[in-house]
């Protein structure tokens, strides 16, 4: 295949960051057209390819995604049409704004969607933050420090992005890397108080019009009325204190997203000694460790089938004692009415160790230890909405327990109890 593209287009340069990641060096031949050599080739970018000729940003951009090795995490896994169709989005928002955004609306689009992420369709690179580092690079390489400090979600993705193997050694004269601006204390102190000011005198305003269509506010008092309460706000600024994030307990409890399950591995799995029932575990989570957690699921599991399993893990469980055994996490299963038979629930196979599991489509931070006290425990409350379906699926109510490389599962309970 042959990319050409003119060099300083945002769409050409989106069409040839995602042809440089998706496939290894050699399999595309990109041609990086000055000016000049731009308008002698002709349309451009184009795409030369065994099916054709193919000149719209958009559909080269799909075209090379399908035919990537990579073309399940670019675009999405066939399983699950959901993230399939949200990355989809992504790629007719961006190519909707002509490759490029700079507009607040737009980039306060980007930063809410990052708030909660570290990708823009959650926990896994796709085709969609790809062309949104290839939107919003030129962007950022003018953003002022204040800007940045407003943007801190779209700036924490974007460092993170430029320096991602894949991108880091495939960087094209596009997109060199950029050192974004420090900010200091005081920065974003004044880029905080600006933007209360402003959103104060904006509401300021609002209520003045309103006044003023009513009658209720004569032109000669405007002006008072303007200027009074800014030296107040003036007068009042050493005292603004940094907005504080909601506490804990001011979250529903029955929040599923209080709950903080893992992906990990069992390495190792040996009976404890003084409990028949009990298994003491070695479990491996990647970049958060390994710990070790005591699960009662001797009576039901092999050992041998329990050791080298992918499992979930609910992993802000206050660490208890079992037994004279420190146990720092609870091994989460389903299991049938009565509780004859109890299963694994078996994150995706190819979900990396550490993966956060959520609910699909929810947003939000786990709690750091989820609280055990009588009428504050999130477990407690989210239990009873923990279920297997038919599908073998888990589910928080009706919607699926997930990672972004697909649903938790277990081999064969139906209509089963989690815990």
């Amino acid at each position: 295949m042959e990319l050409a593209y003119a060099v300083g287009t945002p769409d050409g340069a989106a069409c040839a960051l995602v042809a440089s990641y998706a496939f290894p060096p050699g399999v595309v031949t990109i041609q990086a057209l000055g000016r000049n050599a731009a308008k002698s080739a002709g349309q451009v970018p184009r795409l030369l390819t065994p099916d054709g000729k193919f000149d719209n940003p958009l559909t080269i951009i799909q075209y090379l995604c399908t035919k990537s090795d990579f073309r399940e995490i670019l675009l999405g896994p066939e399983k699950s049409p959901a993230d399939q169709a949200r990355i989809n989005q992504w790629l007719s928002f961006f190519a909707s704004k002509g490759f490029h955004v700079s507009s607040d609306s737009d980039l306060n689009e980007l930063n809410s969607a990052l708030q909660f992420n570290t990708f823009l369709c959650g926990n896994t690179l796709t085709a969609a933050d790809l062309l949104g580092m290839a939107s919003v690079s030129e962007t950022i390489r003018k953003a002022s420090a204040k800007e940045c400090q407003a943007l801190k979600n779209v700036m924490r993705w974007f460092d993170h992005m430029q320096n991602l193997p894949g991108i880091k050694e495939q960087r094209l004269q596009d997109f060199q890397a950029i050192d974004l601006p420090k900010t200091t204390t005081s920065d974003i102190m004044q880029a905080a108080e600006e933007v209360r000011r402003s959103h104060k005198d904006s509401s300021l305003g609002r209520q003045q019009r309103k006044q003023h269509q009513e009658g209720k506010l004569a032109p000669e008092k405007r002006a008072d009325a303007v200027e009074k309460p800014a030296a107040a706000g003036l007068g009042k600024r050493e005292k603004c204190k940094t907005p504080q994030a909601p506490k804990a307990e001011e979250r529903p409890i029955d929040d599923p997203m209080r709950l903080d399950l893992r992906v990990g591995l069992v390495k190792k799995v040996w009976r404890h000694p003084e409990a028949d029932k009990l298994y003491c575990e070695e479990i491996d989570f990647g970049p958060l460790g390994v710990r070790q957690i005591a699960s009662g699921l001797a009576p039901f599991i092999p050992q041998e089938k329990f050791e080298g399993q992918k499992v979930v893990v609910l992993f802000n469980l206050k660490a208890k004692a079992l037994r004279g055994f420190s146990s720092h996490g609870m091994v989460m299963c389903a299991n049938n009415e009565d509780k004859s038979a109890v299963e694994l629930l078996q994150p995706p196979e190819d979900a990396p160790l550490g993966e956060r599991v959520t609910v699909q489509g929810m947003l939000g931070e786990p709690d750091e230890v989820l609280s055990a006290k009588k009428g504050k425990d999130p477990l407690v409350a989210v239990s009873p909405f923990l279920k297997t379906k038919d599908d073998c699926v888990a589910y928080f109510k009706d919607i699926a327990l997930v990672t972004p490389q697909g649903p938790v599962r277990c081999n064969s309970i139906k209509g089963g109890f989690i815990s």
